[in-house]
C-alpha cells in the first residue's frame, strides 16, 4: 500500500496529479475541519496532512489531529498565503511539523512530502519488523505446533516421552488461550 497525504487546500485537485507522479496517494478533504475523519478512516496508511490555514477554524483541524490517537504523530504542514509570523506561531503551536508561507511554492511542498513518503515506509518496515507475528500468524504456529506434537505422541512408544509431549500439549494450549484473547488490532 503507497502512502496517503491527506489535502485540505484549494488547490488540492491540481496538486494530487503531481504528487501522484512520486507514488504517494492522495485523499482531498473538503475542508480543513474533515482531514481528522478522512485520516481515521485511511488508518495507518496516512503519511502526512497538508492543510491550508485561513482562520482559527482551520488551526482547529491541526488541534484535532494531534489530539486523536491515531494521528498524533503524523506529520502536519499548514500552508499559510503569506508569511505572518503571528499565524506561524499560532500553527506551530496547534501542532504542525512544518509551516509553509507565501504564494504556494509547488516543488518545495513535493519534495517535502517525497521525504516525508519517503520516512513513513522506513517507519512502516521498522514497526513490522519490531512487532513480530501477528495474532493470527501467532495462532496457526500454535495450531501447527499442537498438530505436530498429537502427531509425535501417536508414534511414540516410550511412556517417559509421551509424558513429556502431554506436558508440552498442556502447555500450547495455555499459550492458545492466553493467545485468543489478545486483541487482534495489535498488528493487522
Amino acid at each position: 500500500m503507497s502512502p496517503i497525504v491527506v489535502l485540505a487546500m484549494p488547490e488540492a485537485e491540481t496538486l494530487r496529479d503531481e504528487l501522484s507522479s512520486l507514488g504517494v496517494d492522495t485523499l482531498v478533504a473538503g475542508a480543513p475541519a474533515e482531514v481528522a475523519d478522512v485520516c481515521e478512516r485511511s488508518g495507518e496508511f496516512v503519511a502526512a496532512a497538508v492543510i491550508a490555514i485561513g482562520d482559527a477554524c482551520t488551526l482547529q483541524a491541526v488541534v484535532q489531529l494531534r489530539e486523536a490517537e491515531t494521528t498524533c504523530a503524523m506529520p502536519v504542514i499548514t500552508l499559510l498565503r503569506e508569511h505572518d509570523r503571528a499565524q506561524v506561531l499560532r500553527a506551530y503551536g496547534a501542532g504542525a511539523t512544518d509551516v509553509l508561507t507565501g504564494p504556494l511554492d509547488r516543488e518545495l511542498l513535493r519534495v517535502k512530502l517525497a521525504a516525508l513518503s519517503d520516512l513513513w515506509e522506513q517507519r512502516r518496515a521498522l514497526v513490522a519488523e519490531s512487532l513480530g507475528p501477528t495474532v493470527p500468524e501467532l495462532r496457526e504456529s500454535l495450531m501447527d505446533a499442537s498438530a505436530e506434537v498429537a502427531l509425535t505422541r501417536a508414534t511414540l512408544t516410550d511412556a517417559r516421552a509421551r509424558q513429556t509431549l502431554n506436558g508440552l500439549e498442556q502447555h500450547l494450549r495455555r499459550l492458545s488461550w492466553v493467545v485468543g484473547r489478545m486483541p487482534t488490532r495489535h498488528r493487522e
